[in-house]
């Protein structure tokens, strides 16, 4: 059974708009996430009133960004209760709707919450200008587009 969450637009652009970032957006082999807690408290994650909505709304951000395009998700309340690894019940759609509250809908069927959004476009934007640095510095461009860094020496005594 396949159940379709509408989300609710609290402060957000109308359905149906173009989504915030492009459609190709990848950011898999980025670093990370990084949050700035005064962003996360204004955005309305910290504010959720039980834990548990609490979980399902920072899970459903990380996810968002190994999502293509990147700070996306599904519409689809069946593959986000999978991605956050939990069985779709009422009570986790219940948990669902009130977690993608400041999430919205665009016109290519996927939600988008502003500040994610924002965050993987200046990963982007961040990212363009190191590898125009690297181009002018080395006359050559990258190999492989945002790569992590390389692992670290073992110690002894490390796992």
């Amino acid at each position: 059974m396949k159940t379709i969450l509408r989300p609710i637009f609290a402060q957000s652009p109308a359905f149906g708009e173009d989504p915030p970032v492009p459609n190709d957006l990848s950011l898999r082999q980025s670093y990370g996430i990084t949050i700035n807690p005064a962003d996360y408290i204004e955005s309305g994650w910290f504010s959720f009133d039980s834990r548990f909505v609490k979980s399902i709304a920072i899970d459903l951000m990380v996810m968002s960004w190994n999502q293509v395009p990147a700070g996306s998700l599904p519409n689809d309340a069946g593959k986000l209760a999978y991605m956050i690894g939990e069985r779709l019940s009422k009570n986790m759609v219940h948990g669902l709707s009130d977690a993608l509250r400041d999430w919205f809908l665009c016109s290519d069927g996927r939600l988008y919450h502003p500040m994610v959004a924002h965050l993987a476009l200046e990963r982007k934007r961040r990212f363009s200008e190191r590898q125009a640095v690297w181009e002018r510095r080395t006359g050559q461009a990258a190999v492989t587009p945002m790569q992590p860094p390389p692992p670290r020496p073992r110690k002894r005594g490390d796992p």
